[in-house]
């Protein structure tokens, strides 16, 4: 006798949205809002996203440690829940990638996708170790790092009083004197970026706060389904 077995498949993502919350992400210059704003949009966004097409969503807010942490879920309640504890969180304090993340890989058990929001301003080894984390127990990684347009310019004029948001250590330098030699090296470490995450294959993504979210958002998802991501 021939026989047909009929089963259900689960097809729903499991998406974890991780925020980097540390108080250098609270700057704001010639950007529309700041760093940490628009990431929690983006945030909010890619949620709502998720919950509509019936995958569960998880929220991650960190500086140099996990200050957030609501596991994936689905359901309208759940998402309630999502909003107001994003909403409810202000950046401060100093970042630790790696010490934040790492504890946290251990904790996502099922595979899943992860959607990393910081401007990256931390030891890279640290971010690469978490990252790696991540990839070995299979997540799929997607990394944005959030920049106000100011940090890839450096549009300031004479001397300017530069202060570290999360230290507080201040430099006080000419603006026009520095400026070329700023944005090759902030040129070459988003190139680093992009080599070392290109190696683990995480896909690595630039985002501006002139720009609103949503426009990121809708690049991203369109890029991801042409590559079949």
């Amino acid at each position: 006798r021939y026989y047909i077995k009929q089963f259900q498949e689960e097809t729903s993502l499991r998406v974890h949205l991780v925020l980097d919350a540390s108080a250098s992400m609270n700057f704001k210059h010639s950007g529309r809002i700041t760093k940490f704003a628009f990431a929690r949009e983006l945030a909010a966004a890619s949620a709502y996203l998720a919950h509509h097409q019936q995958d569960s969503v998880g929220l991650v807010i960190y500086d140099d440690q996990v200050r957030r942490w609501l596991p994936t879920k689905g359901g309208s309640r759940h998402i309630r829940h999502f909003l107001e504890s994003l909403a409810a969180h202000e950046p401060g304090g100093r970042t630790d990638t790696g010490k934040a993340l790492e504890a946290l890989a251990e904790g996502m058990a099922r595979r899943g996708l992860v959607l990393m929001m910081s401007d990256l301003l931390d030891s890279p080894e640290a971010v690469f170790r978490a990252l790696a984390h991540f990839r070995r127990r299979g997540h799929d990684v997607v990394l944005v790092q959030v920049l106000d347009p100011a940090e890839l310019d450096l549009p300031f004029d004479g001397v300017s009083d530069f202060i570290d948001m999360e230290t507080g250590e201040r430099l006080e330098a000419d603006a026009a004197l520095v400026r070329r030699s700023y944005r090759e090296a902030i040129n070459a470490a988003i190139e680093g970026f992009r080599a070392r995450c290109g190696a683990l294959r995480v896909d690595f993504r630039i985002a501006t706060t002139d720009r609103p979210p949503s426009d990121f958002l809708n690049e991203l998802l369109a890029d991801r389904k042409r590559l079949g991501a």
